[in-house]
């Protein structure tokens, strides 16, 4: 099954990867300044609407329906359903925060609890995906289904995770860590890409 298994860890991967830099933005909130805390803000906010959460519908529409197809209707996805309206509840406060652009402490408090839960709750979305899809689906898909499923889920995302993700990280890394490390940091970036 490496073709939809494949895909999805590297999905995983890609996705893991703009997490870390977005825990790592909950770690300096405290720290940085006002404009920083803006543009970084505004990257994060970017990544959730253009990537996190049209990919979370494609899995709710795509997956979920086909995991459902081949199981005969069984309902294996209702963890994953309520991490997905977390997630988007924890988008949505994100930009909320974004539009009110205050940055006193206790809003950089608020910010970073919530920047630490997309993370972590995200986390346990993308283990969960490959711990509980994966093994029902093992077996059970011909290998002309996985290249369709997989197909649906590359093309049918407004800005798919895969294709654009080296530019993203660079973006995103640079405004997490600053201009004089983003040479180290995207070198690291791209090394990883295929791992």
């Amino acid at each position: 099954m490496e073709g939809l298994e494949g895909f999805l860890a590297a999905e995983s991967r890609a996705l893991a990867r703009r997490l870390n830099v977005l825990r790592a933005f909950g770690d300096e909130i405290g720290s940085c300044s006002p404009a920083d805390a803006v543009t970084r803000l505004d990257a994060a906010c970017a990544f959730c609407d253009t990537e996190l959460l049209p990919r979370l519908d494609l899995h709710e529409t795509l997956v979920d329906a086909f995991i459902t197809g081949v199981l005969g209707g069984l309902d294996v996805a209702r963890p994953l359903v309520a991490e997905r309206r977390r997630l988007r509840g924890l988008a949505m406060a994100m930009a909320s925060r974004r539009r009110e652009g205050s940055f006193d402490p206790s809003c950089r408090r608020a910010l970073r609890r919530e920047l630490y839960l997309l993370h972590a709750v995200a986390s346990v979305y993308l283990a969960r995906q490959q711990t509980l899809y994966l093994p029902l689906l093992r077996g059970r898909m011909h290998a002309a289904a996985q290249d369709a499923l997989v197909h649906q889920l590359t093309t049918a995302a407004p800005g798919p995770v895969l294709d654009a993700h080296r530019l993203h990280d660079r973006t995103l890394v640079a405004t997490a860590v600053g201009r004089d490390r983003v040479r180290g940091s995207t070198q690291d970036v791209d090394a990883n890409v295929d791992r």
